[in-house]
């Protein structure tokens, strides 16, 4: 009994913090592979779903997982479905979970997407059922559906896009299901370029079963060029309204570099922000926000601001120039009152030279290095303007690995926004947390101590589950574990 008693130790290890945050520990896994990736679904009151694969894309020979609240293991099987195709995506809703299958239908000769329930031990639900079916000449296997559900998870989205009748012409179709997966509309727009010049930035559903995105296109009458110019653009379709709207984003004398889109289901306003350059060199000159109005479908915000000329000196450091190229939006968090929450990261990649010797004979190779370096954490106003700024600085470099330990995991509560990053990526050394309030005051903290659990958070792999609570996966003394932390 008293060895059960140990076993119970090891296999939960918790440590309480002195600010208020708590660390919960799973029992490590020896990894099977160094190309093993994770995926949370999520976590229901019957446990914790994750979704294991050799690759990144998750769309074959997908392992799924279970644990119990307690983070230990429950069961590891391969997805239980029987269909032949490509797995678009999981999602968990209570303790259901729905797999969208894409697959061949060799009587038909379309191309259906379909829809497979699990319960909570993992049994398939029935049989699979065909939600959409194209004709398989107006797809190709690089066709990727985006698939969201409205937060409050009465409605679910696809969206995809597909080859027109001319050559210059996509379709853009949008889907809307109920919960109970009746189809509420099918929508198909003509798009007047080609798949392959297209770039979908954004995709959500409100509440009400709308559909929104951010769409950019090489902009007309302009060669092509190693830096190409583009068009942005806003879409909005409305259930109640069965129309699509567009909003151009953007002003003649600038060119967005970066954009991103948050939407507010409870003041009914979705904002749109980013950072633009003057002269299309990937050097930020400074921020646009743009703010559209759901009741009355208008533009109510539209703001271009120059960064002040001690913006960079004062709020950015940089290891290898002075200036502010290479910001990608992590996060974009709505406020009540209509502005919102930005989370901004530099990151680059450089080629590193070197050379050995084979025989006595020097060769020479090269290798890449993914940089990570500081992040700007911006808070819009409603009007656009700017309530504050702060800059987390830390420096992440690796090499030859696509970044996996890199980058941030951002978590928002009611009352702080939280960041969590490994200090050095290439060791499992402390683990930090940076957070700020709505006042814009922040503090930086040791999440995890070196010298307590050895560990490195993999940001890529990571799940907001409560308003105050995260599932994360990570490498501790070099085995794969289910992490929580809870503030």
């Amino acid at each position: 009994m008293l060895k059960h008693f140990y076993v119970g130790i090891i296999l939960i290890f918790l440590t309480r913090l002195s600010f208020g945050q708590s660390v919960e520990w799973s029992n490590p896994q020896k990894i099977k592979s160094k190309t093993s990736y994770s995926q949370i679904l999520g976590e229901s009151a019957s446990g914790v779903y994750v979704l294991r694969c050799k690759d990144n894309s998750f769309s074959r020979d997908v392992i799924i997982e279970k644990y119990k609240a307690n983070l230990a293991q429950e069961l590891s099987i391969p997805m239980p479905i029987s269909i032949n195709g490509i797995l678009e995506r999981v999602l968990l809703f209570d303790n259901i979970i729905y797999v969208f299958v894409s697959a061949k239908n060799n009587v038909s000769n379309k191309i259906d997407l379909l829809l497979q329930k699990l319960d909570e031990n993992l049994k398939p639900i029935g049989n699979a059922q065909v939600l959409i079916s194209i004709n398989s000449e107006e797809i190709d296997n690089k066709t990727h559906f985006y698939i969201k559900h409205s937060s409050e998870k009465k409605f679910i989205g696809v969206m995809f896009l597909s080859k027109g009748k001319e050559k210059n012409i996509s379709n853009l179709n949008l889907f809307c299901f109920d919960i109970n997966m009746q189809q509420q509309y099918g929508k198909r727009y003509d798009l007047p370029h080609s798949i392959d010049d297209i770039f979908i930035t954004s995709y959500d559903m409100g509440n009400e079963g709308d559909s929104y995105l951010l769409i950019d296109y090489p902009k007309l009458g302009v060669k092509k060029k190693a830096s190409d110019s583009r068009s942005f653009f806003l879409y909005s379709y409305s259930l109640g309204m069965d129309k699509m709207l567009e909003y151009d984003v953007g002003q003649a004398d600038t060119f967005i570099e970066e954009i991103g889109m948050c939407l507010n289901n409870y003041s009914k306003k979705i904002s749109v922000a980013g950072f633009y350059s003057n002269d299309n060199s990937k050097k930020v000159a400074g921020y646009f926000y743009y703010v559209l109005d759901l009741t009355t479908n208008e533009l109510i915000t539209k703001r271009f601001e120059n960064f002040p000329s001690d913006f960079i000196s004062k709020r950015y450091n940089t290891k290898s120039s002075d200036d502010l190229s290479d910001l990608y939006i992590r996060k974009m968090v709505a406020r009540s009152d209509g502005g919102c929450l930005l989370l901004a990261e530099k990151y680059y990649l450089s080629r590193q030279t070197y050379t050995y010797y084979v025989n006595g004979f020097p060769q020479t190779n090269s290798r890449t290095v993914y940089n990570y370096d500081d992040v700007q954490m911006m808070s819009f106003n409603a009007d656009g303007s700017l309530q504050f700024n702060n800059t987390i600085a830390k420096s992440q470099s690796s090499i030859s690995d696509g970044g996996y330990y890199s980058s941030i995991v951002p978590i928002i509560t009611p009352e702080n926004l939280y960041v969590v990053y490994n200090y050095d990526v290439n060791t499992e050394g402390d683990m930090m947390l940076s957070y700020a309030n709505n006042k814009g005051l922040m503090e930086n903290k040791i999440l995890v101590k070196a010298i307590n659990a050895s560990a490195l958070i993999i940001p890529s792999e990571t799940k907001q589950v409560s308003s105050n609570s995260i599932l994360a996966c990570s490498l501790r003394d070099k085995r794969f574990t289910l992490m929580r932390i809870t503030f």
